[in-house]
């Protein structure tokens, strides 16, 4: 536990912390994951060092003893079976553990040797005078890459991705963008709050402002207009009856009544809602009721250039900003796209708050965790570069940003400062004497770890990387973008970095706490023998 319990406190917090800023957005799908990640991972925790580490402790001393696995009997060392029976040599045949100190480390343990390749080989490759170059050459390549690619960043969940690549339903979605979306979208403008519709300075106001909507940005015109009041006028100079301005207030109200109850104009009929209940479809010659009065209405306009996502958020807002100058009638817009592209306008601020967030927090477990804050603000560059780099190959790779690559974005804020604490907590903790020798140590100690770590993810999702889903396929590009960045920076780019700008003098003094340390376990060590004895 002396050992883990620093790379294990990282990780738990950074991946707390870095889930639980998910909480902050406003989008359902997001908090949901983020609230149960969060909660998985402080039982998790808790787990282990209760539930599992006591199991562990429980089967280190039945090893000690030379307690069988399985059965509840002595194991028979190898030494004393040559006699025994062919039952015992298949099925109770163990060891004992070997207290003798064989290696030169604190704690008596040799390194494996994948450790010794990071070490002896790798590192050594690594630090390279000509190798740093090139390494510091391909990070600032990396860094103007992944800043281009992010400008090319395409915003919004497409309903055709919700379907399987198979769905009947995509040449649908796909003819509606070719022929539709570009030209001919329509959008529908309801005013809650109607005037005295038989008032000519309102009527003229209310045409004022369908006039707005009409030729906004994304509006196609007066042509594309459907309004039953234009309709209405229309219908009394065709057939020579009095104006609207002639009219008084409940012939007006019952004029548009009998418009509307005309099998011809039985589209609009839905367009108005009356303060009184009264058939539209049935004709009032000698209405006697009280003056009805029309309190909401609504029309209709056509919409252009309404295919990508950006051109949709911007639709949506050149309309609202309309609406938004007639406050007194409380219009909503509306299209069945509405309901995405208020998605859309939530994703770029929710993830630029969750990047903002996430980073912060990481420094902040950093600088507690790494006592040098140089290292912390290496690490700090290490988070961003990685989110920067995700954000802008997925967008290479085909990915948009939308709810699904919003909860791996947020994932790797966690996955990115795993790999770079650890790397540098182990550089300031090495007794080496030189920035080289320290980068060694470290990656003899967190390289073949961290690679382990990175791979068996990796290989956990790439079982994902083939199914007829974008949603999935687009958790796995994400997920594999994070883990290979994080390994890239971890082991590559953060390591020369350390060893070109962090001076020799940040280390931390271990030698006399190892000394000490170690020569407490090593009695500890001896009594819980004694008595086991």
């Amino acid at each position: 536990m002396c050992e883990a319990a620093v790379s294990i406190t990282v990780t738990v917090l950074t991946d707390v912390l870095s889930f639980a800023t998910g909480l902050a957005a406003n989008i359902p799908a997001v908090i949901i994951f983020s609230l149960y990640t969060t909660v998985a991972v402080i039982f998790s925790f808790i787990y282990q060092l209760t539930f599992s580490m006591g199991l562990l402790v429980l089967a280190l001393r039945m090893e000690e003893r030379g307690g069988h696995s399985l059965a509840l009997v002595k194991t028979v060392p190898v030494t004393e079976a040559k006699h025994r029976n062919i039952f015992v040599k298949i099925f109770a045949l163990g060891s004992r553990p070997n207290y003798e100190k064989t290696g030169k480390n604190a704690d008596g343990v040799d390194k494996d040797f994948a450790s010794k390749i990071f070490q002896k080989w790798y590192g050594p490759v690594l630090m390279h005078p000509i190798m740093r170059t090139v390494v510091m050459i391909w990070f600032c390549i990396y860094l103007g890459l992944a800043g281009w690619a992010c400008s090319q960043v395409q915003q919004g969940l497409e309903p055709v991705n919700l379907l399987v690549s198979s769905s009947y339903a995509i040449p649908h979605y796909r003819a509606l963008e070719k022929y539709f979306w570009n030209y001919g979208a329509e959008a529908q403008v309801c005013v809650n709050n109607a005037p005295n519709m038989a008032d000519p300075k309102e009527k003229r106001k209310i045409f004022d402002m369908v006039d707005k909507f009409a030729n906004s940005p994304h509006g196609i015109g007066q042509d594309s207009v459907q309004f039953w009041l234009k309709e209405f006028e229309f219908f009394l100079t065709k057939y020579n009856l009095p104006s609207v301005t002639e009219l008084a207030p409940v012939d007006f109200y019952l004029s548009v009544y009998h418009f509307l109850a005309l099998n011809s104009n039985q589209r609009f009929r839905l367009d108005v809602k009356w303060d009184v209940d009264m058939d539209p479809t049935v004709f009032y010659e000698n209405y006697t009721g009280p003056s009805p009065n029309i309190t909401a209405f609504r029309f209709t306009i056509g919409l252009k250039n309404f295919k990508e996502a950006t051109m949709q958020i911007d639709a949506v807002e050149s309309l609202r900003s309309v609406a938004a100058q007639y406050p007194e009638y409380n219009i909503t817009t509306f299209n069945p796209l509405w309901l995405f592209v208020d998605q859309y306008e939530q994703i770029w601020p929710n993830v630029l708050q969750e990047i903002v967030g996430g980073t912060l927090f990481m420094i902040l477990i950093a600088l507690l965790l790494i006592p040098h804050p140089v290292c912390s603000l290496w690490v700090a560059v290490v988070i961003l570069s990685v989110d920067v780099g995700v954000i802008g190959f997925m967008t290479v790779w085909g990915i948009r940003l939308d709810t699904v690559s919003m909860i791996t974005i947020i994932m790797s804020i966690g996955f990115s400062v795993d790999f770079a604490a650890h790397m540098a907590h182990a550089y300031v903790a090495s007794g080496e004497s030189s920035p080289v020798q320290r980068i060694y140590a470290a990656l003899g100690s967190i390289g073949w770890p961290a690679l382990q770590g990175g791979l068996s993810t990796v290989l956990g999702v790439c079982v994902l990387a083939n199914l007829d889903s974008y949603m999935i396929v687009a958790f796995f590009k994400t997920v594999f973008l994070v883990i290979v960045l994080a390994l890239l920076h971890g082991l590559v780019f953060l390591p020369v970095l350390l060893s070109i700008f962090v001076p020799q003098q940040c280390k931390i003094s271990l030698t006399k706490k190892n000394k000490t340390s170690t020569t407490t376990k090593n009695e500890k060590d001896k009594r819980i023998r004694n008595n086991n004895v």
